[in-house]
């Protein structure tokens, strides 16, 4: 062999370790779920309800994305009665070890909301609120606890490319308030997209509302659902896209490179009785609540 194709070789070599050398130096590649995700997911307690919510750094802002319905009273044929406050459980370090740290965060006085901290969704059939924890958190020393960027959060248009009926994807939450109890660490779970992803998905459910009278109502728009045995306590939670691995063959071996990109595509909502199902509101509606800190 010639010293031009060994020196060839070697280049292409040198250059493919060093791509992977540098994913692994600057993100978990074990698994689908980079390691940073799971601790941008975070408990949520309102009285005796516990559910799930994600951070968002936008800007210089530290969000928390959740339901409406875990920051108070509400349902698709109810309005929002607000709680005073909600308890939040988020990732410090002690010595060596990982651990939290549970903290009040005041949304209203009196029930009217802290317009400067508290969005929520203007249609008051989607379930998302988002809430400004700048203030509440900056004295406090939070080593693992993860804001992703908002870049991460993939409108619909952008899911198609690479998601479709059967795809993969994964939840991350508290069901059944099961947790990693020494670092209060959430679950991850398996589910499959089992709608179409074109943001025209219509669905009719029907909710008590407070008057015990039985209501039937259509949510439509930048919705879909989920098929994977999530139960109460995911409310609130992300719906995560898997990282993608591409393959090559370099040598006669097959090796691999990480593009490690969690997107997260929706948030959960409500669960369907029964049947594994739960509906998803898409990131698109996320977004729309961030925008109005802004």
């Amino acid at each position: 062999m010639s010293f031009g194709k060994t020196l060839i070789k070697f280049l292409f070599f040198l250059f493919f370790s060093i791509l992977q050398i540098t994913a692994y130096a600057q993100f978990d590649t074990i698994g689908p779920i980079n390691k940073r995700i799971i601790n941008s997911v975070i408990e949520i307690k309102k009285g005796n309800e516990m559910g799930s919510g994600f951070l968002v750094l936008m800007g210089t802002k530290q969000l928390l994305v959740t339901n409406k319905h875990l920051i108070g009273n509400w349902s698709p044929v109810d309005s929002l009665i607000l709680s005073d406050s909600i308890i939040i459980s988020l990732y410090s370090k002690k010595g060596s070890e990982p651990s939290f740290l549970r903290i009040n965060v005041k949304i209203c006085n009196s029930g009217i909301p802290i317009p400067y901290k508290l969005k929520i969704h203007p249609n008051n059939k989607i379930d998302i609120a988002v809430i400004d924890i700048t203030n509440d958190i900056k004295q406090l020393s939070l080593n693992n606890t993860k804001f992703i960027d908002t870049s991460l959060l993939l409108k619909l248009n952008e899911t198609t490319k690479f998601l479709t009926y059967g795809s993969q994807v994964f939840t991350i939450g508290y069901p059944a308030g099961i947790k990693n109890f020494k670092t209060n660490q959430p679950l991850v779970k398996s589910g499959y997209i089992a709608s179409s992803l074109d943001g025209n998905l219509k669905m009719e459910q029907t909710w008590i509302n407070r008057n015990k009278q039985a209501i039937t109502t259509l949510t439509d728009g930048k919705i879909f659902i989920v098929d994977g045995l999530i139960i109460p306590g995911n409310s609130g939670g992300p719906v995560v896209a898997t990282q993608e691995v591409t393959w090559f063959e370099f040598n006669g071996v097959l090796q691999h490179l990480i593009n490690p990109q969690n997107y997260f595509i929706g948030i959960v909502s409500n669960i369907y009785n029964s049947t594994g199902l739960s509906t998803i509101f898409a990131s698109d509606n996320i977004l729309e609540v961030i925008n109005q800190f802004k």
